[in-house]
């Protein structure tokens, strides 16, 4: 084993590569994640495996893909005999402890059976998590987009913060903008699940004592909508600096028609019904309500990076910042406007599935701090026991990228996968194959699908799926998706004798 330093994982919900200022977005604040990217490397091409949460998740901490672990839609929870990162380090003697979103198990769940759903909390009176949990010595965790009255939040909120508590909704105001899921926020920011996170994060540094290398997991429930920030972040962007993307006002009869059914509601409602949490109907708002969403963003994406200094603040203060390796990313991005859509949904466009991954600290010795290979989320586990030394469990299908971490190398993958198969919102599988400048969308049992030459066309408007010119091309990169698919077939349960 090689030395045994420290880790953050850091991890948003629902953030676009572009929403940092180290990836070049003109008016979003986040000097203290811009810090850790001068201090280290910086991916311009890293991926999601899928742009769910609990999949992404559950991928990344497994470093095995939706199909193989078995959690393909977030009603699935990460099985028992998956084999999860915090439970090989913590057998190597690393302390796990996990705070805020983890999302491994449904949390819309009325059974109660599920330990991170409202109803286990709530209804069944329960006040802890098993230990360990997926992995996890220690979790303290909360639920859904900030639930106020559920898991170790909930609890801590009550207690600390009772009116809050008790007057949840008298805090939120509807955005006078009449932008969608939009609000203004008078709650204490104080009181906010993103600085209780943050609060427990420094507490438990400040408790290390160097005997043991520790594992911590920081699970920020924003900026995933709905949109709302606590002042001053709330209030931070104006919406008439914002810009809406160029395709924003394109047609959409080239693409697959489940754009237009999504962007005009008819999926949403007719197959999820009312209260929808993906794709948003936008067919009725202006484009200064899309530019209210997107400002309103911004500010949960500022208020998140002021939670990750105190963090940072706290490593060095406390003399463990050389020796810890601290990484910030996100589970999936947005489509934030991209062809009239917000949110997710099946729709795998760049905005959607290229999240932000920012890594410094041991190991990583990259010459220019920023990195074009291709890497995706399930890669980030063989590549931590790489640098660690140890041997990855069986069955983990990620790819180490430490050689790329150290400069030895500039390339990684020449393909990156991405997977979406949702049991309400559509009945087939949609996957994504980027390679080099291409993308392609395959549409499960369909004459129709998308291919776009990324390098001419970076916001994803011309689908030349059917151009006579890129007949060939689609036809390499449909082989290319199969033999992808079958280089990444499940392999466990591994047979323990020859019949």
């Amino acid at each position: 084993m090689a030395h045994p330093f420290n880790v953050i994982y850091i991890i948003t919900d629902q953030q676009r590569w572009e929403h940092l200022g180290c990836n070049g977005h003109p008016h979003v604040q986040t000097p203290n994640i811009d810090l850790l990217a001068s201090q280290g490397l910086t991916f311009d091409r890293f991926y999601c495996n899928n742009p769910i949460c609990t999949p992404s998740r559950a991928a990344i901490l497994t470093g095995r893909t939706p199909r193989s672990n078995r959690v393909w839609d977030n009603g699935c929870p990460l099985p028992d005999d998956e084999t999860t990162l915090p439970e090989v380090l913590a057998a190597q003697g690393f302390r796990t402890q996990a705070f805020g979103k983890l999302h491994l198990t449904p949390w819309w769940d009325e059974s109660g059976v599920y330990y991170e759903s409202g109803s286990y909390w709530r209804d069944h009176k329960r006040d802890d998590l098993p230990e360990p949990y997926m992995g996890f010595q220690a979790s303290e965790i909360c639920i859904g987009h900030v639930t106020h009255d559920t898991g170790h939040y909930g609890k801590w909120l009550e207690a600390h913060y009772p009116q809050v508590h008790a007057n949840w909704q008298e805090y939120l105001q509807k955005h006078p903008s009449g932008a969608r899921d939009t609000f203004l926020w008078a709650m204490p920011p104080e009181a906010h699940a993103n600085s209780w996170i943050a609060d427990r994060a420094c507490s438990f540094l400040q408790q290390q004592s160097g005997d043991k290398p520790f594992f911590l997991h920081v699970g920020f429930p924003d900026p995933h909508h709905a949109f709302r920030a606590p002042e001053p972040w709330g209030s931070m962007y104006k919406a008439e600096d914002m810009e809406l993307r160029a395709p924003h006002l394109e047609p959409l009869e080239t693409k697959p028609p489940e754009y237009l059914d999504f962007m005009r509601g008819h999926l949403n409602e007719d197959v999820l019904g009312a209260g929808d949490f993906n794709t948003l109907d936008m067919t009725d708002h202006t484009d200064d309500q899309y530019r209210q969403i997107i400002a309103t963003t911004l500010g949960m994406v500022s208020f998140i990076d002021a939670q990750v200094g105190r963090i940072l603040d706290t490593l060095e203060a406390n003399g463990q910042a050389e020796d810890t390796l601290v990484v910030f990313t996100t589970d999936h991005g947005d489509l934030m406007g991209d062809h009239r859509l917000f949110c997710k949904g099946p729709f795998l466009l760049e905005g959607l599935v290229r999240v932000p991954f920012v890594i410094a600290g041991p190991g990583v010795n990259y010459a220019s701090g920023r990195c074009a290979a291709l890497c995706e989320h399930i890669d980030f586990y063989p590549t931590l026991l790489d640098l660690l030394g140890l041997d990855c469990p069986r069955g983990v299908e990620g790819r180490s990228f430490a050689s790329l971490l150290a400069g030895k190398t500039t390339v990684h993958r020449d393909r990156v996968l991405v997977e979406f198969l949702h049991q309400f919102q559509l009945d087939r599988n949609v996957k994504a194959l980027i390679k080099d400048k291409w993308k392609i969308i395959y549409w499960g049992g369909q004459d129709y699908g998308e291919l776009y030459n990324l390098q001419d066309d970076p916001l994803e408007a011309d689908n030349r799926w059917h151009d006579p010119a890129c007949s060939q091309m689609r036809a390499r990169l449909i082989h290319e998706l199969l033999d992808e698919l079958m280089q990444t077939e499940n392999i466990l349960p591994f047979p323990p004798a020859i019949a």
